[in-house]
């Protein structure tokens, strides 16, 4: 198994889904709390222990952790956060970092490459023909776990969405349509789905899009 669907992880991570799911912190070191992901992160059916840190004590931390490290891909930046990356033995870590005016905060994932990926729930709304899953993430309780899953589909983006619409609304589900941004707000019961869609820009390519879906079975998507 190679490192590339743990790297993936930060990009959902410290944006958009982690810090409403951690559980409660412990002191890891002097000014530093840790926070575990209840039920573990998922990556296309292969799980990810991640543990959040924040404090005055974050930096220190980072630096004494990088130190122990013998392999090191180099530290690079995506968005805010800065990121390094190793394969030791048969774990895989990802660690990254930001500051800001809350304060520091990091993100440490871990992944065992002896195990074996299983097969990750289907979303609630099926996927129109012509969508192909590139990226699958679950986060939380394997029962009720919020998923997030990219694919790309083989028509432009205001087809699919006009697609989606209509597949959403036969189906039974509450519909609110974003038009500028091309997303659909989706409802039925406790089950609540978000789908974004975007033009593929590949100069010469096929028409094709993007379609980021969302879903929590018991709340708001995030």
């Amino acid at each position: 198994m190679n490192r590339a669907p743990l790297r993936f992880a930060f990009v959902l991570l410290g944006l958009v889904l982690l810090p409403s799911l951690c559980a409660a912190s412990t002191a890891l070191a002097p000014g530093v709390l840790a926070e575990n992901l209840p039920g573990g992160l998922r990556i296309n059916g292969v799980a990810v222990q991640v543990t959040r840190l924040t404090g005055q004590g974050v930096p220190a931390f980072i630096h004494e952790l990088q130190s122990r490290w013998q392999v090191l891909d180099g530290i690079r930046r995506e968005g805010p956060w800065q990121v390094v990356s190793r394969q030791g033995g048969s774990t895989s870590e990802v660690l990254q970092w930001r500051s800001t005016v809350m304060g520091h905060e990091a993100l440490w994932s871990r992944l065992d490459l002896r195990q074996s990926p299983r097969s990750a729930t289907a979303l609630s709304f099926p996927l129109p023909v012509g969508c192909r899953i590139a990226n699958q993430l679950e986060l939380g309780e394997a029962q009720s776990p919020v998923r997030h899953l990219t694919a790309r589909c083989g028509v432009r983006a205001d087809t699919l969405s006009g697609r989606l619409h209509q597949a959403a609304v036969t189906s039974g589900w509450q519909v609110q349509h974003t038009a500028a941004t091309r997303t659909l707000l989706l409802q039925r019961g406790q089950t609540r789905v978000q789908l974004s869609v975007v033009d593929e820009a590949e100069p010469g390519a096929l028409p094709a899009s993007v379609l980021v879906a969302i879903e929590d079975r018991n709340g708001a998507p995030r």
